[in-house]
């Protein structure tokens, strides 16, 4: 586990071709590559877990890609690819947005050089989501900190939720 969002689930060895299981706690998970629920897992009694359903999935060995999975509920700020952290990101913003019970993220951001966030030259804010089946709502709590970060526009991406057609 990447703290209580994300599961990298490696293979057990990389020399070998051979397929493996992979358990996953309790509660909805989303392939990260593909943004697509996982829904085709069996589900499995956690040894351990208070008799919490489990999934578990087989996964082969890939050179292409590592098995990630992102919890339900959460939301995920990415940016685009630097090389170096004394390069500025440019483009938007990204918050990849995975519906789930208990729906947050949090922002952050620092210059990434000094240790001016001790003094309050730091962003932080945090974000939460509610899906029902005809509407997404996403709330912006107060940021915190008198950092202006490097984004002046945010981009949103909901997995695995579908907006409702037609007039209202």
């Amino acid at each position: 586990m990447l703290g209580d969002r994300l599961l990298i689930a490696p293979p057990p060895s990389f020399e070998s071709p051979a397929a493996y299981d992979i358990c996953l706690p309790a509660g909805g998970w989303f392939d990260y590559w593909s943004g697509a629920r996982v829904d085709s897992a069996k589900e499995v009694t956690a040894t351990g877990a208070k008799g919490a359903a489990a999934q578990k999935l087989s996964a082969v060995p890939s050179l292409a890609s590592l098995p990630v999975y992102v919890r339900a509920g959460t939301i995920l700020p990415r940016q685009p690819l630097v090389q170096s952290t004394a390069d500025k990101p440019q483009g938007p913003l990204s918050l990849e947005i995975y519906p789930g019970d208990d729906c947050y993220g949090v922002l952050y951001a620092d210059d990434g050089h000094t240790l001016g966030y001790q003094r309050g030259a730091f962003l932080r804010q945090e974000l939460d989501c509610a899906a029902s089946a005809d509407e997404l709502k996403i709330r912006f709590e107060a940021r915190s900190g008198d950092f202006h970060p490097w984004w002046t526009q945010m981009q949103v991406q909901v997995h695995g939720w579908r907006a409702p057609r037609g007039p209202r």
